[in-house]
């Protein structure tokens, strides 16, 4: 493997990421609008993303990992740092930006989490307060028992 080759490699992941932000950036505004119909057209096309970036990262990994055999080093990073490097400048400004996208994809994935979550949390409580069980049964003063509901918007029985 070949400089250029791990100069490719770092340009592909980079773009693919950038990818992935405006994507994630996207799944982000799509969540807050609450349109369900457009976020399930974003699923299948941050899933072949997802697979594209895998394939991008094993590539860049094993390019990476027998440029640094070969100098005696063990990460990227020395890899780019090392006096061997024919472009340091260029491959150093890929790798920070490869290093800023993912912080950024990671973020994004955190809010978009935590959007689901919060979305989940609704859709359960308005299920609990459309369908909700009856109390516990009171006993009267004969000692039998009754049971007590609650008013309820939808009942289980229809």
């Amino acid at each position: 493997m070949s400089w250029q080759a791990l100069e490719e490699a770092l340009a592909a992941e980079v773009e693919l990421l950038g990818r992935a932000v405006e994507l994630g950036e996207h799944k982000r505004q799509t969540l807050t609008a609450n349109e369900v119909s457009a976020l399930e057209e974003l699923l299948p096309k941050e899933e072949k993303l997802a697979n594209e970036l895998q394939a991008m990262e094993f590539q860049l990994t094993g390019v990476a990992s027998q440029l640094a055999g070969k100098l005696g080093v063990r990460s990227l990073e020395e890899v780019i740092n090392s006096p061997a490097c024919p472009r340091p400048e260029a491959l150093g400004q890929l790798f920070e930006q490869l290093v800023i996208r993912m912080a950024a994809l990671k973020q994004l994935n955190e809010q978009n989490q935590l959007l689901i979550e919060q979305a989940l949390h609704f859709i359960d409580y308005s299920l609990r307060i459309l369908v909700s069980s009856p109390e516990e049964p009171a006993y009267d003063a004969e000692g039998k028992a009754r049971q007590q509901s609650k008013p309820r918007l939808l009942d289980r029985k229809l």
